[in-house]
């Protein structure tokens, strides 16, 4: 899951904080997974991170980052 915060670092957002974060866990074994990250929602105030963890073409977790900016969003680094 560190897959995300390593995706959201490629921006920089001064002012920003993590409002809300969300894991759900549907599987009880969780083995070899693939993961997939997703930035579902970019504006001026609220960034929304998703990262989702597949078994088989099953989702298995989630982990969504919400993230609210107080200032502005910097141009990539």
């Amino acid at each position: 899951m560190t897959d995300v915060l390593s995706m959201l670092t490629t921006t920089l957002y001064e002012g920003a904080f993590i409002a809300k974060v969300k894991y759900q866990c549907f599987q009880s074994e969780l083995n070899e997974e693939t993961y997939r990250n997703d930035v579902v929602k970019s504006n001026k105030k609220l960034c929304i991170a998703k990262c989702s963890g597949y078994i088989e073409n099953e989702i298995a977790e989630t982990l969504t980052i919400y993230l609210m900016i107080n200032v502005s969003v910097k141009k990539p680094i």
